[in-house]
């Protein structure tokens, strides 16, 4: 009840903060916001609406069991491990059933409240962005001439 309580503010409707927010979930196709706490609880938001799928499953039915999830697991390692604001970057497995037409990237950070200068794992947070347009975006920097270029 209290994870529920605590999060309920931060799911209606979604608003960007601003032009950058906008601009890169635009840019990188993201579609589905979500936080999963320690107790079990996950709370998904689709950014621009709900989408439609035939078999009309979503990230709630994909993603069942909230800290055994890998991207849960994942963030909560990486945090323990480097102790920075980093996020895990994860896509399906191809024996995976695909949770829409195109592949998506499922990005996680780990929450850690201090107190009394001890933390302890409160949450899982993340988005869903297109994979393609990730690749799009890096094939665009990268094949840049950077050294020609230098003076």
């Amino acid at each position: 009840i209290f994870d529920a309580k605590v999060t309920n503010s931060s799911y209606g409707e979604w608003k960007f903060a601003n032009a950058d927010e906008r601009s890169l979930i635009e840019g990188f196709g993201g579609t589905l916001r979500f936080a999963a706490t320690m107790s079990g609880l996950t709370r998904w938001q689709f950014i621009y609406g709900e989408v439609e799928v035939d078999n009309d499953r979503e990230f709630g039915d994909y993603h069942t069991t909230a800290i055994d999830e890998t991207w849960y697991k994942s963030a909560i390692l990486q945090h323990h491990q480097e102790r920075t604001e980093s996020f895990v970057y994860m896509v399906k497995h191809a024996s995976d059933p695909m949770e829409d037409n195109e592949l998506m990237v499922t990005a996680s950070h780990a929450i850690f409240p201090r107190d009394g200068g001890r933390e302890a794992p409160a949450c899982v947070v993340g988005f869903q962005f297109s994979h393609a347009r990730m690749m799009d975006r890096i094939f665009n920097i990268t094949s840049i001439d950077n050294v020609s270029n230098r003076s």
